[in-house]
């Protein structure tokens, strides 16, 4: 009698747990509709004395298409951002929002290649 009262109680709690485990809502990650900006950067010698790194960033871009003054912001909130994953190895490779656009950080090694190029200069051949 025990045992089937035991076998039985194991039952409710296994439905119990799969009937909440099914409402249970994860992280909420972008859909098709929600923007998602992946952001490249890299980190390159300094020459400046207190820091010896300094991080490149490419820009994402959406930021063409905004007031200078708030990409200036969101390239500082970027930057604080490099810098905590860097310090928090356990916390890279994360989405995160900004004004309800998700960002996504790609750190790309430094091979001492260029990213602007003066493609566009008239001396240039």
């Amino acid at each position: 009698m025990k045992r089937s009262t035991l076998s039985v109680l194991h039952i409710v709690i296994a439905i119990l747990a799969f009937a909440f485990g099914v409402s249970l809502k994860g992280q909420a990650y972008p859909n098709a509709n929600t923007p998602l900006e992946m952001v490249p950067y890299r980190l390159v010698p300094s020459d400046d004395l207190q820091c010896n790194i300094e991080i490149e960033i490419i820009e994402p871009a959406s930021f063409n298409s905004m007031v200078e003054v708030y990409s200036d912001e969101i390239r500082e909130i970027l930057r604080e951002r490099i810098v905590f994953e860097i310090v928090n190895p356990h916390s890279s490779n994360e989405m995160f929002i900004i004004d309800n656009r998700y960002y996504y950080l790609v750190r790309l090694p430094n091979t001492g290649e260029l990213w602007h190029r003066p493609y566009l200069r008239s001396d240039w051949r």
